[in-house]
């Protein structure tokens, strides 16, 4: 069939809409910041599909003040003949049918991101309204709908010059509860790496909020992205693709000379987070071609080089395009085609062969890093391997400034991380003994994720908590030696505090992750206040909460009344940080099961605020560490009330 024939009858219809509103979460992945912005990718996606399979070369977005959104291109246009099962025309089928569309026929896309077909159809059921106009064999149509029900019929409203399809849609309030706000740089992120990925393709974000106006366009493909994330270059970087097998493979690559590296792989234009079978081939195809080559050259030390030794420093840019994509849920983080795995790694191992080969100046350049992560990597180790030695059950080796509880049931046991000596102190005399443990901990900690791993196992507080978990650390932790049932995170409620916590959590997420997802960790939140009268006792975290508890409790008639006048009666008292409280204080707010509050820390609360990557964290950490006082300050505040508010 030629590809340029595309009516109804190549659009394929597997039957059902069913639930997408009532679980939105199963279609695109959540309806907080991602799933809002997910909306503009799945519409996105069909745009994608019609340039890559040669039909258009512009897509357009526009960013509208009342936080609507709309994506145009100049494709060949959704067909608007009556489908020939359906009976309706064919574009309200594929906006109100779910698995309804070209993905599903082979000779419309060869290759496609929008694999489920169900794009267009759930960003209708989640927008509260939603217009479709298409321009198509000279004529335009247009068709509006509400909650993907059809308000109106697919009208033909005049004429026009070109073809292309444009959805307009306002996601519903009903469904985005947390936020209907998009955010621009977002969305710029996400259509510079398209850019990157599609050489030659332009791509214009207009931003009527801003009113500011992005043209993305890339000349050079995957060697531009590669130059754009790739600090202090050690080799020039090097572009790579080839079509076999009805795969095509295209990748970039380069070495950091400092910095760990990082590797980003897409299929069909889609970012997969999570990898995938196209990632693991690709770069076991590289690192085996490396080794050979150490091998070969007699290396001193080959035996003792590992994979990791040489993927640090690595910075990999992959991009395969496939026929039929099979993803890990909806919102796509991992290619799962087995078939893709075997031709990538073919086709990298035959390239990297050659081009060591070609390049033993580069080759020299690379042996020498590798060398220098394998000595970094053995040196981490021995320190490590020291800390474990000492790590037992025995209270003898335990860290001396630990007061250690007295039970030896796991279950029953808590760990308080407490921040500074003179809150440590409090802590000590506040606790029963008998079930909770107290670890004061001096100063800021080590910010794990820019410290080298050998600086990170002698860091004396990291050594500390290594120590008094007993359960070891990194790929070497086993939960059921685990000493403590709870480890709370208990700091002052400032921006300091703010700090530490934070500092603690990225602590525990990059070496102790499964004692987070065994829900071991905890955060301590002590109250700002705490009012009592008549025998009773109340406690907040805000005035906000203060005063709306004391204006539901108001008895009298008077209409306006400030604060004062409503505490008239109560006593109040105001609770300091925890070095400022006495032990009975710091007893009642943060130690008592029945008064004190904590809450639990998720992988999905720290996924939700960074990001689900290693790299969307060290992205976090670049701008925390620089000098902008008033946006780290920003930061850690909506960053300690995320956590408390998805508790």
């Amino acid at each position: 069939m030629n590809n340029k024939e595309y009516s109804g009858k190549n659009i394929k219809v597997l039957h059902g809409l069913e639930a997408v509103r009532k679980r939105p979460g199963m279609y695109i992945g959540d309806t907080g910041v991602e799933g809002l912005h997910h909306m503009i990718w799945e519409v996105f996606d069909n745009s994608l599909d019609e340039a890559i399979a040669g039909f258009g070369d512009i897509i357009e977005i526009e960013l509208y003040e009342d936080n609507s959104i709309s994506v145009k291109d100049n494709g060949r246009g959704i067909p608007v003949d009556i489908h020939p099962s359906e009976k309706i025309p064919t574009a309200t089928v594929v906006l109100t049918v779910l698995h309804a569309g070209g993905k599903f026929d082979d000779a419309t896309y060869k290759t496609s991101g929008g694999l489920h077909g169900v794009g267009a159809s759930v960003v209708n059921a989640l927008s509260e309204k939603l217009v479709m106009e298409i321009c198509r064999d000279s004529k335009k149509f247009r068709q509006e709908f509400c909650m993907g029900v059809p308000v109106s019929d697919l009208e033909n409203i005049g004429t026009c010059d070109n073809s292309g399809t444009k959805i307009w849609f306002k996601p519903d309030k009903e469904i985005f509860k947390e936020t209907l706000v998009f955010d621009s740089e977002i969305i710029k992120e996400k259509l510079k790496s398209i850019s990157f990925l599609n050489k030659g393709l332009k791509i214009i974000f207009k931003d009527h909020i801003q009113k500011k106006e992005n043209i993305f366009v890339c000349e050079n493909g995957l060697l531009d992205f590669v130059d754009s994330i790739t600090e202090e270059k050690l080799i020039p970087s090097v572009l790579y693709g080839r079509e076999e097998e009805n795969i095509t493979l295209n990748f970039a690559f380069s070495y950091e000379k400092v910095k760990s590296g990082k590797i980003i792989s897409y299929a069909n234009n889609v970012l997969t987070h999570e990898g995938g079978t196209h990632e693991v081939g690709v770069i076991n195809g590289f690192v085996r071609a490396i080794q050979d080559k150490i091998k070969q050259r007699n290396i001193k030390d080959a035996s003792k080089i590992s994979s990791e030794d040489i993927k640090e420093g690595l910075v990999f840019i992959i991009s395969v395009l496939i026929s039929n994509p099979e993803f890990k849920g909806q919102t796509k983080g991992k290619l799962n085609n087995p078939e893709v795995r075997p031709v990538t790694y073919k086709i990298t191992k035959s390239y990297m062969d050659r081009w060591l080969e070609e390049n033993p100046k580069e080759f020299n350049l690379i042996v020498k890093k590798i060398q220098t992560s394998r000595k970094a990597r053995e040196a981490a180790k021995r320190s490590k391997e020291n800390i474990l030695k000492k790590e037992n059950n025995s209270i003898g080796v335990l860290p001396t400034k630990l007061a250690d509880c007295r039970t030896r049931k796991r279950e029953l046991a808590e760990l308080f991380l407490v921040e500074g000596s003179s809150a440590g102190g409090s802590a000590k005399q506040a606790r029963d003994r008998e079930f909770q443990a107290i670890l004061p901990l001096k100063g800021k900690i080590l910010n794990v994720y820019k410290a080298k791993l050998s600086d990170t196992y002698k860091h004396e507080e990291v050594g500390s908590i290594i120590t008094a978990l007993g359960c070891g650390v990194g790929n070497d932790i086993n939960t059921k030696k685990l000493r403590y049932g709870k480890i709370i995170i208990m700091t002052d409620a400032d921006i300091d505090g703010g700090h530490i916590m934070f500092l603690l959590i990225l602590m525990f997420y990059k070496l102790f992750k499964p004692l987070i997802e065994n829900g071991n960790i905890y955060i301590s939140v002590p109250p700002l206040y705490r009012i009592s009268k008549s025998g009773e006792s109340y406690y907040f975290n805000s005035d906000k909460d203060l005063e709306e508890f004391l204006r539901k409790n108001y008895k009298g008639k008077k209409k306006r009344i400030s604060t004062e006048e409503l505490l008239i009666g109560w006593n109040k008292t105001r609770f300091k940080g925890l070095g400022e409280m006495n032990p009975d204080q710091l007893k009642e707010t943060s130690m008592v099961d029945k008064t004190r509050k904590i809450v639990k820390l998720t992988t999905d609360s720290i996924h939700n605020f960074f990001g689900s990557s290693d790299e969307d964290i060290s992205k976090v950490l670049e701008v925390l560490g620089g000098k902008n006082v008033d946006f780290r300050r920003w930061f850690l505040m909506n960053f300690t009330e995320t956590i408390l508010e998805e508790n």
